[in-house]
Parts: structure tokens; C-alpha cells; sequence
């Protein structure tokens, strides 16, 4: 297509047509929240960005609702662990730590040969 008025961004023709520019779109927008639709008319440099932004924002809500999801387990089970643990009268042999969410993990002890306990 021969667009004769492109990348005249002081004049700017205001269409994607043949006497056009081809960084003009028309593309539909959705909001958010009511569910409307709307078609937006501007120039792809005005409306790259905005879509950059809105791209970002759909892909990272799974990831933080994953992320939030994980740690709700993580804390729960820990509860549940912590609880029955309180409940039960272990041997010591089988008696373990709780960790909790966010603090540091105790420090493993190192075996001797084939992962058996050094004395």
C-alpha cells in the first residue's frame, strides 16, 4: 500500500487510508471494569505505550494471584503442622522444626559417606 501522507507527523492525516499513515490505528478498547467497549483513534505512538502498559498488567495479575495463592497454602500448612504438633507427644527421634513463611531455613548438617550422619 502507498501511503503518501506517512510519517508527516506535523500534519498528520488522521487516517490509515491510502493517502494515510500506516503508524494510525483504530483499535477497540474494553474498560476494565464496565465492560464497554470503545474504539480508540490515535497514533501509534500514543497508543503504544498505553497498550505496553495494559499488556503488562494482564499478564503479571495471574502471577501475583499464583504468587498470593502459594503463600496462603505455605502459611496454612504451617499452621496445621504447628497444631498437630502441639497435639501429638513425638519421640524425639521424630521431632522436627516448624519453618515458618519468610524466615530462613535451618542449616542442613552434612552427612559423611552415602549421606550417613558423621558422629
Amino acid at each position: 500500500m502507498n501511503y503518501k501522507n506517512a510519517f508527516k507527523c506535523k500534519k498528520c492525516p488522521e487516517s490509515n487510508g491510502q493517502k494515510g499513515c500506516p503508524l494510525w490505528w483504530e483499535i477497540v478498547m474494553t474498560h476494565e471494569t464496565t465492560q464497554e467497549k470503545k474504539i480508540e483513534k490515535a497514533c501509534g505512538y500514543t497508543l503504544m505505550p498505553q497498550l505496553l502498559v495494559l499488556n503488562y498488567k494482564q499478564t503479571t495479575h495471574g502471577l501475583w494471584a499464583a504468587y498470593d495463592m502459594r503463600n496462603k497454602v505455605v502459611k496454612n500448612v504451617g499452621k496445621v503442622i504447628t497444631a498437630v504438633k502441639d497435639k501429638l507427644q513425638l519421640p524425639e527421634e521424630l521431632q522436627f522444626e516448624v519453618i515458618e513463611p519468610g524466615t530462613e531455613e535451618p542449616a542442613l548438617i552434612e552427612g559423611g559417606e552415602n549421606g550417613t550422619p558423621r558422629d
